[in-house]
């Protein structure tokens, strides 16, 4: 009787203690969880990446870790870090939009065009909102001469958003390459009405080619 009594003492101990560890390392988890993505939003990207690291090898393997996680990678040019972490977002939900976003933001730093714009078209299709992406898709089209696309899209980014001068700096690169000289320095003076900075090989190049001056 005794010696049953001490097998259940011990068993009711171990799980015990087995259900304080587990309770301690989901705390852990969170702590970390929580202190990377407050790390992340205070711009502190390094320690948002050791905190929200160690919180994903805890087994803290939520969405917004990964996300949060791959976009502080991205601030600190760790493109396959950052690539890695945004895949995982996208596995966990594939209706993750800013994740195809950025990721598709890497594909095209890496010049792999075709997978940017199957990313940009998808974070469109689950969004559409952000101006940013009509801008990278317009980049896309400008490279391979889809000038006419290339237009749609920087004048939808201006539609979503009137004071991005990335968009205007962008449609008048297309202007100046469709010979549209006076569109083009209507755009340049847009960028420079919103503090934009514009090559100045750029504004050469319209110089010359427009017999203008400004």
């Amino acid at each position: 009787m005794l010696k049953q009594l001490k097998q259940i003492t011990l068993l009711m101990l171990a799980v015990l203690f087995f259900s304080f560890c587990a309770s301690y390392a989901q705390e852990v988890d969170e702590d970390f969880s929580s202190k990377g993505l407050e790390y992340f939003r205070a711009g502190d990207y390094d320690k948002a990446i050791s905190s929200l690291s160690k919180a994903i090898k805890s087994n803290s393997k939520g969405t917004d870790n990964y996300a949060a996680l791959g976009y502080s990678y991205l601030q600190k040019n760790q493109l396959e870090d950052a690539l890695d972490a945004y895949n995982k977002t996208i596995d966990l939900d594939p209706n993750h939009a800013s994740a195809y976003l950025y990721r598709g933001y890497i594909f095209l730093i890496k010049s792999k065009l075709d997978l940017a714009l199957l990313d940009f078209n998808k974070e469109i299709e689950l969004n559409g909102n952000n101006e940013m992406v009509y801008i990278y898709r317009g980049q896309i089209y400008g490279k391979w001469g889809k000038n006419d696309h290339a237009i749609e899209d920087f004048n939808k980014a201006i539609q979503i958003n009137p004071g991005n001068a990335l968009a205007f700096y962008n449609r008048g690169f297309i202007y100046l390459m469709k010979n549209d000289y006076d569109k083009c320095w209507e755009d340049v003076h847009k960028v420079e009405s919103l503090n934009g900075k514009i090559d100045p090989k750029f504004l050469s190049v319209l110089k010359i080619l427009s017999k203008k001056d400004k």
